[in-house]
């Protein structure tokens, strides 16, 4: 009896559940009907002109061709197109799965992807130390094939999945060259060059070379008596001791660099070589160009820093630029100084060269010159054993032969001034110094100096140059210029002008001045505005204050005037005035910008100013200046007013000094009414966005819009009804486009627009408007939350367009637990059917007593959850009701949501 009982409810559990899941599928879900789907592909068949055609669907891409007058199809060659297919249910969504993935294979070379690459092989100097390496970067790929679903159409044209199959391929690398296929290049470096940092690596780029300065053969020094220098040393006899000042040379390191080129073709370059006197103090350290240093104590500057009765180390490198720290190693040199005093001054070019045979050039380019009284000057002794010098001097020979006018000691300091005349005009005269415990007495005195000529010519005077710029043209001058020259002998004290031109008079004509340069704003009150005038100077001597045109002649009592100059004030009118921007019937925009010209150039030459004003058509005066540049942009200015506009060229920047104006009239532009071009008038927008675009207008700087609200829709709330005739948005750009966001309600809109002077508007044109409609967007759809969207969802009794606010929190709270009581229970309710159908089934297969107790706890649970949920919908109706909510958009207890 247990067991036809146990049997009998076994299978009524499995009947249960087969009916209910028959039942869940016949109402619970929509079943999919059959399907019919357009075949992609048209068959072809050829027309049977004898047989029944209405049996066939016809269709053709020009199907009106195909019939009579009546209507009837024609019988005419070629093909008729019918479609008969009936395709079953196809889901696009579901592929089939055609399988997993092959294992990747592995990494292996591919030499279809290998590039060439280099890397310097180190960073050493020349052929034998750096060199450049090059071989493949390699890269490795792997690859697996990926099956994939593709969906095709069958015989009958209808849509089926079929398998298909892809090969995916990934790269790696690049893989630096192995060692076996590395290759040095030859002379790959040049023998001078480095690699730049950063080319010891690999790379796809040939390495970045470059001279440099430590790799360059350092300087070969030559003996200090050899033959190429000039001057010669001069030495101590049998010594060798070497007399100040001395020259050094070295072998040329660029001529070594010239013989060998670079890979490239290039030689690379000895930008200058620096030499040190590394024991003097302060340090000598000098750059230069040439491969010969001569240390004169006046042109190089030296001032007598190296020291007589010692031993000076010098050493010299040879660097890749002027500035660079990328030198050769140092060539060292030491040299025996004699105890002989260091010569200054006058200095000899040759030293103690001196041929009597000399031709007038040579004399001029190998004598020294010097004006009377004779200055001698030499360094200062380091012995302070030393009290004076002896000066011997020699006439016409460095031989002795003459020694007129004799030697003269008492020399305490170092400088000697002849005042009294003792070195004549005319007469050449060689002569050498000695340091001496007693000045007085010659035989106290040690190793005299360098032997040096001189040739006193007297007081030789000449006339002034002038500046090139006044002798080669007529340069344009203003009150801030000044006329320049330059003294051609030593014992000119002052200066003469003489003036010519327009205004000035006999008693203007000439001017005096102590110096080699005369500010014309000391002559600006006789000079006229835009006109020409010549000008020369004398050099004088005597005292400035007698101003004694005496004084200005030469020894035969002609003035040394220069050559004549000339200049031109600055103060034209301006040729034209032009204005910016303007349209095509010449009237401007603002801001406005002026601009005046001389002729085809922009600005009036010389000019250290322009005066300009502006004044309105009441003759008030808006804008004036002196500026420096020849252009102004005035911006107060009125639409559809008439300025006249006046402009000078002045001489000083104050714009008291100004020449006569040039003056025009000009009229600003009235700004028209923007062309709307989007939205278009009368045309229909979609909430809430809304494209604003309209014609640019000349004179325009900023473009003002506003967006008002008309007319509302019908089926508009009474929040939009509210805000009828409102504006709704207004904004100030500097664009004549824009978008609108602010569109919430459908209806009726006017949107204007104005042009601006003003950025900010403040000068505006006239209002153009246009309207236009505004409504939903199509295919609104629901959603959880309930406002700030920018459409209304129509299938609920609320506004979503409206602004989120606290109340919309309990409306979101009522769609959740909608939600869950009318669409998420249902479906837990049904599943907990089928759970309890297995639970009885499985209870009854295997003897277990308890399905009783299993149904019924899930069945609580289901109920209990139930329970809350109704009463969480009930209390939260209840609570909106009270709230003086519209209960009824929220549903009713006892309605049921869908």
């Amino acid at each position: 009896m247990r067991f036809i009982l146990k049997l009998a409810l076994g299978k009524f559990s499995a009947v249960f559940v087969v009916a209910f899941l028959f039942a869940i599928g016949l109402f619970g879900f929509p079943a999919t009907a059959s399907a019919f789907y357009q075949c992609t592909e048209w068959q072809y068949e050829e027309l049977d002109c004898t047989g029944d055609a209405s049996q066939f669907n016809y269709s053709s891409p020009d199907d009106e061709s195909t019939r009579d007058e009546q209507g009837n199809l024609e019988c005419r060659e070629g093909t008729i197109v019918f479609c008969s297919s009936q395709c079953p249910a196809f889901n696009p969504n579901a592929p089939p799965s055609c399988g997993s993935p092959s294992a990747w294979s592995n990494w292996t070379r591919d030499r279809n992807l290998d590039e060439t690459a280099y890397r310097c092989g180190n960073n050493e100097c020349g052929k034998d130390g750096g060199f450049v390496e090059t071989g493949p970067q390699r890269y490795e790929t792997r690859s697996r094939t990926v099956p994939f679903a593709t969906q095709v159409t069958d015989s009958n044209q209808c849509p089926v999945w079929t398998c298909d199959s892809e090969t995916q391929t990934e790269k790696q690398g690049p893989f630096d060259p192995l060692p076996e296929e590395v290759e040095k290049v030859e002379n790959g470096v040049g023998a001078y060059q480095k690699c730049s940092i950063g080319s010891n690596t690999w790379s796809q780029n040939q390495p970045a070379l470059e001279c440099s300065g430590s790799c360059y053969p350092a300087p070969v020094l030559k003996p200090l008596n050899h033959e190429s220098l000039s001057p010669k040393n001069v030495f101590e006899g049998a010594l060798n001791r070497l007399k100040l000042p001395l020259v050094v040379g070295w072998e040329s390191v660029q001529e070594i660099l010239d013989i060998e080129q670079n890979p490239d073709g290039s030689v690379c370059e000895v930008g200058s070589y620096r030499y040190e006197f590394p024991n003097t103090a302060p340090l000598v350290s000098k750059t230069l160009d040439a491969n010969m240093l001569q240390t004169d104590p006046v042109r190089d500057q030296y001032q007598c820093s190296l020291s007589p009765n010692t031993t000076q180390s010098f050493r010299v490198q040879a660097c890749d630029s002027a500035d660079s720290e990328s030198c050769t190693t140092w060539s060292n040199l030491s040299i025996a100084v004699s105890s002989a005093p260091e010569l200054k001054s006058p200095y000899s070019p040759l030293w103690e060269e001196y041929d009597p045979n000399w031709t007038e050039e040579e004399r001029i380019q190998n004598i020294v010159n010097t004006e009377t009284p004779t200055t001698l000057e030499w360094c200062q002794a380091n012995n302070p054993a030393i009290q004076g010098y002896w000066i011997n001097a020699y006439i016409s020979s460095p031989n002795g032969q003459s020694t007129s006018p004799g030697g003269f000691g008492g020399r305490e300091n170092t400088l000697f001034l002849d005042n009294i005349q003792r070195f004549k005009e005319a007469t050449l005269y060689f002569w050498e110094i000695a340091a001496c415990t007693n000045p007085n007495n010659m035989s106290t005195c040690g190793v005299f100096s360098h032997l040096w000529n001189f040739l006193p010519q007297g007081e030789t005077r000449a006339a002034p140059k002038i500046n090139s710029k006044y002798r080669d043209g007529t340069p344009v001058v203003n009150y801030h210029s000044r006329l320049e020259w330059s003294g051609q002998h030593l014992f000119e004290t002052h200066y003469r002008i003489e003036l010519e031109g327009p205004g000035i008079g006999a008693n203007a004509r000439y001017r005096w001045i102590n110096a080699p340069t005369y500010p014309l704003s000391a002559l600006w009150n006789i000079l006229r505005l835009d006109a020409t005038y010549s000008w020369r100077v004398a050099s004088c001597v005597g005292e400035f204050v007698e101003r004694n045109p005496a004084n200005c002649n030469d020894d035969k009592g002609n003035p040394l005037w220069s050559e004549w100059g000339t200049f031109q004030t600055t103060g034209a009118t301006p040729t034209r005035i032009e204005f910016s921007p303007v349209n095509d019937v010449g009237h401007v925009g603002t801001p406005t910008t002026a601009r005046w010209y001389f002729e085809q150039n922009l600005g009036v030459p010389g000019a250290a100013s322009y005066s300009f004003k502006i004044w309105n058509s009441q003759g008030d005066e808006i804008a004036s200046g002196t500026p420096s540049n020849p252009e102004f942009t005035a911006e107060d200015l009125l639409q559809g007013e008439t300025y006249t506009f006046s402009v000078a060229t002045c001489a000083d920047t104050s714009g008291r000094e100004c020449g006569t104006p040039r003056q025009v009239t000009f009229t600003v532009t009235t700004l028209s009414k923007p062309i709307i071009e989007k939205p278009g008038k009368d045309t229909t927008v979609f909430i809430p966005t809304l494209a604003l675009e309209w014609s640019p207008v000349f004179g325009a700087n900023a473009y003002e819009y506003a967006v008002i609200y008309t007319a509302a829709a019908s089926e508009e709330t009474n929040e939009c009804n509210a805000i009828v005739g409102n504006m709704v948005g207004q904004r100030i750009l500097q664009t004549n486009m824009d978008v609108f966001s602010g569109i919430r309600c459908a209806g009726a809109y006017t949107l204007q627009v104005r042009a601006c002077t003003k950025i900010s508007c403040q000068e505006t044109g006239q209002w153009e408007e246009v309207s236009f409609q505004a409504q939903e967007t199509p295919g609104t759809a629901g959603g959880l939350v309930p406002c700030g969207r920018s459409t209304n969802n129509p299938d609920t009794p609320w506004d979503e367009r409206k602004a989120c606010g606290i109340e919309h929190l309990f409306l979101l709270i009522h769609n959740l637990i909608n939600f869950a009581l009318w669409k998420v229970a249902p479906i837990l309710i049904a599943l907990a059917s089928i759970l309890t159908g297995v639970i009885w089934y499985m209870g009854a297969s295997s003897g277990s007593a308890n399905p009783l107790a299993e149904t019924k706890r899930i069945w609580r649970a289901i109920g209990v959850g139930l329970l809350i949920l109704l009463f969480a919908w009930t209390f939260l109706n209840l609570l909106l009701g009270l709230l003086g909510f519209q209960v009824g958009i929220f549903g009713n207890w006892y309605e049921i949501s869908g």
